[in-house]
């Protein structure tokens, strides 16, 4: 999952701030993935959503790059924070929504009434 990905590169960034290099590749990789995220956004399916989306996405993408200039380790917190409870939210809907689902598909089948047998007779 892309929200993974962005905690785990900014994990990485954080473990290696001593390091420019490998901080930077990590902030950079965190960066790309948001902005993939930002694309995919689909808001005409549910506008509201969407946009919240959106601004998420925009908000910690700025987050990071003020991150990645002043090595800010609050904002990256921030992002990492932001993208736990992303995660979090949707495994929860993937969840519900497989439960919804299964209840669907485990639902018993319809009883038919036994009718009494035609039997004809020669």
């Amino acid at each position: 999952m892309l929200y993974d990905g962005v905690i785990r590169f900014l994990g990485e960034a954080i473990k290696h701030l001593d390091d420019p290099h490998v901080f930077v590749e990590n902030i950079t990789k965190a960066e790309a993935i948001i902005a993939e995220l930002t694309g995919a956004v689909k808001a005409d399916k549910n506008p509201q959503v969407g946009l919240n989306l959106l601004r998420l996405y925009d908000f910690s993408y700025q987050a990071l790059i003020k991150a990645h200039g002043e090595k800010d380790l609050k904002a990256i917190g921030e992002v990492i924070d932001l993208f736990k409870g992303l995660r979090e939210s949707w495994a929860q809907a993937m969840e519900n929504l497989s439960e919804t689902e299964g209840a669907e598909l485990t639902e018993p089948a319809p009883k038919f009434e036994k009718r009494p047998s035609l039997s004809f007779e020669a």
